[in-house]
């Protein structure tokens, strides 16, 4: 199930590509005030602000529930930190990369369990995926302790599930249950990356997807934090 992301703008690239970007995140954009579910799940705005008037009463309904603005002007440090008090998770810009996008996102929603960001090293490290019944072996261009870039030309949707082997030089080999984040595709007849001038979409030598880790156990978590303070 996707999960649902408020939305409260007008312009018209809110209200079309970011839209659209959300969607290829794997979310549910809808209009209107979030609420707390019966069930007790949680929803985000994020709330577009035009002006510096248009942070004036800025809050959500409920305490308890957090938001985001995506926004175009200057916010000085006086501006953010009274955001924050009133529930501010995260500013969201156009030239915002989606991973980020994805993460500020997640971050609202698990706000009382956030995991914190861990720096990524460029690597080529062979792998294994299995999705069903596809089956992907490739290399990983970028490499963090909770998930990995795969190149690819022909990558999964965003929130595929699936099963991910792969080796840490000189560690070991690891395994773990993976999601997709986001994905990044190909026009194979132009030969060029989809949409290059969408500014969520990270201009890249390659087609491919971005997965987090599942389940991959802390140990193995550490042992790549090792690894990548190794080559960095």
């Amino acid at each position: 199930m996707k999960q649902r992301v408020r939305l409260k703008g007008g312009s018209p690239f809110f209200i079309g590509p970011f839209r659209k970007i959300l969607e290829d995140c794997g979310f549910d954009p809808v209009d209107g005030d979030c609420v707390t579910q019966p069930d007790g799940s949680r929803e985000i705005s994020i709330v577009e602000v035009l002006s510096k008037e248009g942070l004036d009463g800025l809050e959500q309904p409920a305490a308890s529930l957090p938001f985001l603005i995506f926004t175009g002007i200057g916010l000085d440090d006086g501006d953010v930190s009274a955001l924050r008090d009133k529930g501010l998770m995260g500013i969201i810009r156009k030239d915002t990369p989606q991973e980020d996008l994805y993460f500020l996102i997640n971050r609202a929603l698990f706000y009382d369990r956030v995991v914190k960001r861990n720096p990524r090293v460029q690597v080529g490290i062979p792998l294994e995926l299995r999705a069903g019944d596809k089956t992907i072996k490739s290399v990983s261009s970028h490499l963090s302790r909770d998930g990995m870039f795969i190149v690819t030309i022909n990558p999964l949707q965003a929130q595929t599930c699936c099963e991910l082997v792969f080796d840490v030089p000189g560690v070991k080999t690891m395994r773990t249950k993976a999601r997709v984040l986001y994905s990044i595709s190909i026009n194979k007849e132009l030969n060029i990356i989809a949409n290059p001038n969408d500014p969520f979409k990270r201009q890249v030598s390659h087609p491919g997807m971005a997965v987090f880790f599942e389940d991959l156990p802390q140990a193995d978590r550490a042992l790549i934090s090792e690894f990548i303070k190794s080559v960095k």
